[in-house]
């Protein structure tokens, strides 16, 4: 094919509505194949589904070891013996635990403890979740 010349020259008018239908029939294959991850993609309730029941199967145990945010201002909590940030953007959890705090989270669970000197906290993460659901559905998020 030449620079110059279009992808419809030098054809007749079934053949050009073939190639039409080809594209629109590609284009709503691969519409179907992703649309569970292009509607989750721009979806943030359904994100923070996602985070709910990732959060669910997750297991923490550890003391942390650094606290801060990131270049985006996001927060995140790194464990000692981990090189995962935990509860990353979770401004609500990350307020509640220090630097030099004990975090336990057993699988399936919804509780965090957080244990400081002689003091035990209980974060219910379903607060949070439901916390950031409401700023999703109010738009603030």
């Amino acid at each position: 094919m030449r620079q110059n010349e279009s992808w419809f020259e030098n054809l007749t008018e079934s053949q050009v509505r073939y190639r039409i239908l080809f594209v629109l029939l590609a284009i709503g294959i691969f519409i179907f194949v992703f649309q569970k991850n292009i509607v989750k993609e721009f979806n943030w309730y359904e994100q923070n589904k996602e985070w709910r029941k990732n959060e669910f199967e997750e297991k923490y145990f550890g003391i942390v070891v650094n606290k801060g945010r990131d270049n985006r201002n996001n927060t995140f909590i790194i464990l000692k013996d981990s090189k995962n940030k935990i509860f990353q953007n979770e401004e609500k959890i990350w307020k509640k635990i220090y630097v030099g705090d004990s975090v336990v989270k057993q699988a399936k669970s919804k509780s965090l403890y957080v244990i400081r000197g002689k003091k035990t906290m209980i974060i219910d993460l379903d607060d949070a979740y439901k916390y950031r659901d409401s700023l999703i559905r109010a738009g603030k998020y």
